[in-house]
């Protein structure tokens, strides 16, 4: 039956490409995320002079040393430009990858293709490039390379300057910051790597305050991404056991239409195990054909999908794991028909009828025959049959809608809410520990500044279209509980206190009780992510640098738990009343303002 055969090897086929696209997308997802990861450095030494610099490359325990200066910015035709010196290694660590060469005198210059466009240049390299800079000066520099990086259409751009013009312009005051990628990092611990980073420091004279350990490149690597795998394996899980109900009714109705041809085959001696042998290796023939070929076809759409993700070893495993599940279920699928066809005798083969129901003398002598009623009457001869076509179909249409579902239902005005914008349309946020060129910036030293005070919150507030301000309050404490320790808490409002109560589990989260007792909020769900362990009662102390500098001390009691919290920007383990964090920093630690718009008038405080 060449047409059945044709169709059991497309079934198969296609959930075995689906299967395995499905899981290798999974895990290209994770494998492209800790790819770039672990392209960056785990170790800043910020502003350090040069020749404490060229020690780091003499260290056999350092893999690469990125070397960075954020130089200057300029408003250059309405566009921020910044002017940075970094070397190859900062910017493959980066990913910002570049044509030609890095510039290396101080008349050289790598910028954006799209600044060369809004300057009126071609990318030629090579040519003189004249910048107009704020002052209404020009400076003619010589283009030696094209920076592939898009970022042009927020109004920002990047140049990337030479070494030499950063030690013409700022001179022993340009000290470098350098980042270290250690040999072996994916097998290091945050702890181990800030050992091998104080130790370094002390030998080559770096003060203790200027060196970081980039705790987001162990956070990232140590994460755990099992619900997102499970999801995946879930979806093709669920394919394949449609695809398996599939190949059994194909099998079930071929046996069922072949059962006079082994009742025949019976006649001549063929015995029980033959005819059961006989059906397996069918099964397994059109499992030979067609799992080899859905992998081939799986493994490229999974490359496709996520080529910088994709892992030899990983494709391997998946290859290997997805084959021997879709035999397992090609077998599983034909184990009854199997049965079926072996326990077939020469009498019942020959009195076989597809009509397997009780006979029914009706009452009623002349009957309208349409094609409704011969339906009913030929879905009822076969019950079996029936059921697994209408399964099989049923299955079908739940796949099509929940991928369709899936598809359509995206909110990203939703997933933006629930990410960072809980309130409001903007978020005006100190950016201090948030990206490579603030690495070395603290947030409780930023707010000791007070840049977001009142005078800035009502200039803000005071632009048309703007409704209301939020705050938002955290800051970048360290707190110890139970032998574990952490970084970063959070505060919240009085008004604030009603959307804790809908995720709270135990105890209080009542603003004046809190405040009153001295009191701390475990938030569960992101504790459980860090291994924080806490319970009521349990004491929390928290270090808080001070306005003055110094670290100041303060210990809090456990008296309440909460699921999690809509919150501007990451959420932390720990939340307490913004009075309580205030008064012990002696500092306003607002981090974020979140501005409610006139959505009319949107694009008016936008700009």
């Amino acid at each position: 039956n060449r047409k059945r055969n044709i169709f059991i090897v497309l079934t198969i086929a296609l959930a075995s490409a689906l299967l395995s696209a499905i899981v290798l997308y999974g895990f290209g997802v994770m494998q492209e995320t800790q790819n770039r990861n672990q392209k960056t450095a785990q170790i800043m030494y910020h502003a350090i002079s040069e020749q404490q610099g060229q020690e780091l490359y003499k260290q056999e325990e350092i893999a690469w040393v990125g070397e960075f200066f954020n130089a200057f910015s300029e408003q250059v035709n309405h566009s921020t430009v910044n002017f940075t010196y970094a070397n190859a290694d900062m910017l493959k660590s980066q990913s910002m990858p570049y044509s030609g060469d890095l510039p290396a005198s101080e008349d050289e210059i790598v910028v954006q293709e799209s600044f060369l466009d809004s300057l009126g240049y071609s990318n030629e390299l090579g040519q003189t490039i004249q910048i107009p800079f704020s002052d209404g000066t020009t400076h003619d520099f010589k283009l030696t390379g094209i920076l592939d990086v898009k970022t042009g259409d927020i109004g920002r751009y990047t140049a990337i300057i030479s070494k030499e013009l950063v030690r013409q312009q700022y001179g022993d005051e340009g000290m470098i910051d350098y980042y270290i990628g250690l040999k072996g990092a994916q097998n290091m611990s945050e702890e181990e790597a800030a050992n091998y980073a104080n130790t370094l420091a002390q030998q080559l004279e770096i003060s203790d305050d200027n060196v970081i350990v980039r705790s987001t490149y162990f956070n990232l690597k140590d994460e755990n991404r099992g619900s997102d795998m499970l999801f995946y394996f879930l979806i093709g899980f669920i394919t394949f056991i449609g695809s398996g109900i599939v190949i059994y009714s194909i099998f079930y109705i071929s046996v069922a239409s072949s059962i006079r041809n082994y009742g025949q085959l019976r006649t001549i001696g063929t015995t029980k195990r033959q005819i059961k042998k006989m059906v397996y290796r069918e099964g397994k023939l059109l499992a030979a054909i067609a799992i080899p070929i859905g992998l081939v076809i799986g493994n490229v759409i999974g490359y496709f999908l996520v080529p910088a993700g994709w892992y030899w070893l990983t494709a391997l495993c998946v290859t290997a794991g997805v084959g021997l599940f879709a035999f397992i279920i090609v077998m599983i699928a034909i184990h009854t028909p199997v049965k079926r066809a072996a326990a077939v005798s020469p009498l019942e083969a020959l009195r076989y009828s597809d009509y397997q129901g009780k006979m029914k003398e009706s009452s009623v002598l002349h009957r309208k025959i349409t094609p409704a009623s011969l339906a009913k009457m030929n879905l009822s001869r076969q019950k079996a049959k029936s059921t697994l076509t209408i399964l099989s179909l049923s299955l079908g249409g739940v796949l099509v809608v929940l991928i369709s579902t899936m598809l359509v239902s995206y909110d990203g005005v939703a997933e933006a809410r629930g990410r960072a914008f809980p309130v409001g349309e903007f978020n005006i946020q100190l950016n201090a520990n948030q990206s490579w060129d603030t690495a070395g910036i603290s947030l409780s030293g930023l707010q000791q500044k007070n840049f977001l005070n009142a005078d800035f919150v009502n200039a803000v507030e005071s632009i048309d279209g703007v409704t209301g301000i939020k705050h938002w309050y955290y800051t970048d404490a360290e707190y110890r509980v139970n032998g574990n320790s952490g970084k970063w808490i959070q505060g919240f409002c009085r008004d604030e206190q009603q959307n804790l109560e809908k995720e709270r589990i135990a105890g209080t989260i009542d603003y004046d009780e809190l405040v009153a007792g001295n009191g701390i909020v475990l938030l569960q769900e992101r504790a459980d992510l860090y291994d924080i362990e806490a319970s009521l009662g349990d004491t929390v102390e928290v270090d808080y640098k001070t306005e003055s500098g110094q670290i100041r001390t303060k210990t809090y009691t456990v008296m309440g738990i909460v699921n999690e919290y809509s919150y501007s920007g990451f959420s932390k383990c720990f939340a307490l009343p913004e009075q309580l964090m205030n008064e012990a920093t002696g500092i306003d630690c607002t981090g974020t303002i979140s501005v409610i718009t006139d959505m009319e008038k949107f694009d008016t405080v936008e700009a």
